[in-house]
C-alpha cells in the first residue's frame, strides 16, 4: 500500500511493465542474472522470469525483513536495475581484471 491510499501493483504486473521496457536496465538485469532461456525472450518468459526472482526472494526473507526493507515488485524492479549497472561497473570499472 502507497501512502495508505494505493494498493501495490503485483508481480505480473511489473512483469508486465519490464516486458516492455525491453533492454531497459531491470529488463538487463533479469538477462544478466541468467533467467532467459533464450538471447531474446518473449513477453511470457520476461514475466514468468520477474515473477520466478520475485517468488524466490519473497520466500526467503522473513515478513519483519521484508517490511524493512519495503519488498515488493516495485523494489525488485527498481533493485534489477542497480544490479545490471552494479555487473557493469564491475565489469569496466577499476579492478574490472579480477571479474
Amino acid at each position: 500500500m502507497y501512502a495508505n491510499e494505493v494498493a501495490s501493483p503485483d508481480a505480473q504486473t511489473i512483469g508486465d511493465v519490464v516486458t516492455k521496457l525491453q533492454g531497459k536496465e531491470a529488463w538487463r538485469g533479469l538477462h544478466q542474472a541468467g533467467q532467459f532461456m533464450s538471447a531474446v525472450p518473449k513477453n511470457e518468459e520476461v514475466v514468468a522470469a520477474f515473477c520466478h526472482v520475485y517468488t524466490f526472494i519473497e520466500e526467503r526473507l522473513t515478513q519483519e525483513e521484508r517490511d524493512l526493507i519495503q519488498f515488493d515488485p516495485v523494489m525488485l524492479e527498481h533493485a534489477l536495475c542497480k544490479y545490471q549497472r552494479l555487473m557493469r561497473e564491475l565489469k569496466d570499472g577499476p579492478g574490472s581484471e579480477e571479474f
